[in-house]
């Protein structure tokens, strides 16, 4: 009869504690040094502990400390964001800004004050002439807009100048060939 009692209880027992373990309130389950602890087999976890009659948490034996959740691995660093690049034309053998240049330099100057920015401008020509002809013209258009964007308050010492001739074409072609794709400055803000 003892042995019966004692199975009846250990039953009612695992049933309470199953009930408990459904019904209990999340709360964390911490050891007598203040650890939280986990248990697999019968799903005792910080957020579904068993309580024990008298209302303090019980640990099992099979208990492990809780795994600690790893911190999330710093975000990599954004990309530099690609410069901005905008191209202005010119007319064959000219290095004065042309109307239709207008909108796109105010766009650039717009983005330059919005991010206070550097420019680099580089001047091209086509294959026509000679090419110690061509890098002075390529010179001279990219000193063309240098001096519009000063006109406009952007100091000299935000803005690089450099002449390619037609060393580096947009669109390739052969010698003594007028390519307005090729006559133009290319301004990169940095």
């Amino acid at each position: 009869m003892i042995s019966l009692r004692k199975t009846c209880f250990a039953v009612a027992s695992a049933f309470a504690l199953t009930m408990a373990v459904e019904a209990a309130p999340a709360a964390a389950q911490v050891d007598s040094h203040g650890h939280e602890m986990c248990n697999p087999i019968t799903n005792i976890t910080p957020q579904n502990p068993i309580h024990s009659l008298n209302g303090n948490l019980v640990l099992q034996q099979s208990s492990y400390p809780c795994p600690v959740a790893e911190a999330p691995a710093p975000a990599p660093a954004p990309a530099p964001a690609a410069p901005q690049t905008y191209t202005v034309y010119f007319d064959f053998d000219r290095s004065n800004i042309r109307a239709d240049a207008e909108p796109v330099l105010r766009q650039a100057l717009e983005a330059a004050q919005a991010g206070n920015q550097n420019f680099a401008l580089t001047g091209h020509t086509d294959t026509v002439g000679s090419a110690e002809y061509n890098m002075g013209l390529s010179l001279r258009r990219a000193e063309s807009v240098q001096n519009w964007l000063e006109q406009r308050g952007v100091p000299a010492n935000a803005t690089s100048v450099a002449g390619r001739g037609f060393s580096e074409p947009a669109v390739p072609t052969g010698p003594q060939v007028r390519e307005q794709r090729n006559r133009r400055v290319e301004i990169i803000l940095q």
